[in-house]
């Protein structure tokens, strides 16, 4: 038995968004190996309302299904930059002296798990006090602190274009903050200063990745290529794995293989029944978008795509569930959007939060799902949960895929590709409103489209040849 630290967002029992899911996933899983498994998370006083009225700078311990959590309550939370100090999300004294103690608990640890983490230094020091280091990407805030690479910049020019940023040095982030305007008025020499820092923070994220971390676990490939191509930064030891696809309980380990298949198969039978059923329900197709609704994932490129669909009224419906993160403000300008016209009010609907365990529920209407970031690094939100509700995935044409294109095109006659997955680019005006109109208008065999992504399902996992060991530790 390992003593193993699972390490980033999560607070016990709480209401779940993609990365505390992830976390409480991956702890469940090392615990049903026999490890013995605690958490831990960096959160702010008012996230910790459960705890009463929590004092910064204090270490709280809560039990959750027999896991022990670790919280470290501080007057910023988890991924918190600031602007005007971006080597504070390197170093931080205080929070690296109560790490230190941590690390010493009860015998020290075996292995520690990050998912996302600040300060960065944490890393650093596991790896001094001779721990093994894995690390799984959830966002890039190990290299850059500006959320999924979203350029604010060029939203408030034009919100409807590429809004991927692909410049990465410290004059890039200060722009991006001064067109959140999170910087105020600062000198010239101090502007020059800021830049420096952010300079040095990436490369200080770089070389955690080349040097200090021993694995890169579960690495999603769009992340994978953005941070070599983009970052520049060829880190080594990746080991892709279908941690993402095995049960919520984390007990792939203790089937076998010929088990798993036989489980995939079964929830792909009671998929392909559910979007079969509405298929043959005809009438109004309903689309669903499942996602944190902030202004870098894009749903006011899918509002504005609809106003091409204008001939198709009565026909169609998209409906907006928010999850956990629901930005005020990007939400009033959505509502703007669709007030704009009574087309878009009789075929746009935003239907509030929800939680993962609602997802069976919302579903019962929806035919298709839309994929959803203004970023192009993948379909966010719950695009892979609702095909196993009967729902048809329309993927966004991620970095990664159109990377994939551009390499067989070098190699390959473009009309002897045929694509696995129903794609729109967001980056092509247009293309989203073409898409959605083959499956209103069922110019596309929706059924075939369906068959195509419950294979990807069942098929589509890497699997490591040493799968067991490699989750054993």
């Amino acid at each position: 038995m390992k003593r193993i630290l699972v390490t980033g967002w999560c607070l016990p029992g709480d209401a779940k968004d993609g990365a505390s899911y992830f976390v409480e996933k991956l702890a469940r899983y090392y615990k049903s190996l026999g490890h013995h498994v605690e958490v831990f998370t960096l959160a702010k006083p008012e996230k910790l309302a459960f705890l009463g009225t929590p004092t910064p700078w204090k270490m709280y311990q809560q039990e959750h299904d027999g896991i022990n959590y670790n919280i470290f309550c501080r007057p910023w939370g988890l991924l918190y930059t600031n602007p005007k100090n971006p080597l504070q999300s390197v170093r931080d004294e205080r929070t690296e002296r109560m790490w230190r103690e941590l690390l010493n608990k009860n015998g020290g640890w075996d292995t520690i798990h990050f998912n996302d983490i600040n300060p960065l230094s944490l890393i650093e020091i596991a790896k001094e006090a001779g721990v093994h280091v894995r690390y799984s990407f959830h966002n890039f805030f190990l290299l850059f602190p500006i959320e999924h690479l979203f350029s604010y910049s060029k939203y408030k020019e034009n919100p409807y274009q590429d809004l991927t940023l692909y410049d990465h040095t410290g004059a890039s982030a200060v722009e991006q903050y001064k067109a959140l305007g999170t910087l105020g008025t600062i000198s010239e020499a101090e502007e020059r200063e800021i830049e420096r820092q952010f300079d040095e923070r990436l490369q200080y994220g770089r070389y955690l990745l080349r040097e200090v971390i021993d694995e890169v676990l579960g690495a999603a490939p769009p992340y994978t290529v953005f941070v070599r191509e983009v970052f520049e930064c060829a880190f080594p030891h990746v080991i892709q794995t279908d941690f993402a696809l095995t049960s919520p309980n984390g007990s792939l380990l203790d089937k076998t293989l010929i088990k798993t298949f036989e489980n995939k198969l079964r929830v792909a039978k009671h998929s392909c029944e559910k979007f079969t059923q509405k298929y043959q329900r005809g009438g109004k197709k309903i689309f669903g978008v499942y996602s944190n609704v902030t202004v870098y994932k894009g749903h006011h490129l899918i509002i504005h795509e609809l106003n091409q669909l204008a001939d198709l009224a009565g026909e169609f419906e998209v409906r907006f569930y928010g999850h956990t993160d629901y930005d005020k403000g990007y939400v009033a300008f959505l509502q703007q959007l669709i007030d704009s016209s009574d087309f878009l009010k009789q075929h746009v609907r935003l239907m509030g939060g929800y939680q993962r365990e609602a997802l069976h529920a919302i579903t019962e209407d929806t035919i298709a799902s839309i994929g959803c970031s203004a970023t192009s690094i993948g379909s966010a939100g719950g695009i892979y949960e609702s095909l196993l509700e009967g729902n048809l995935p329309l993927f966004v044409e991620d970095y990664t895929m159109k990377r994939g294109l551009r390499l067989m095109d070098e190699h390959t006659n473009p009309s002897d590709l045929r694509t696995r997955r129903l794609t729109f680019d967001f980056n092509k005006s247009g293309d989203l409103a073409r898409k959605l109109r083959l499956i209103i208008t069922e110019e596309e065999d929706l059924l075939e489209w369906f068959d195509k992504s419950i294979q990807m399902y069942i098929t589509g996992g890497t699997v490591e040849p040493d799968f067991k060991s490699v989750w054993q530790c």
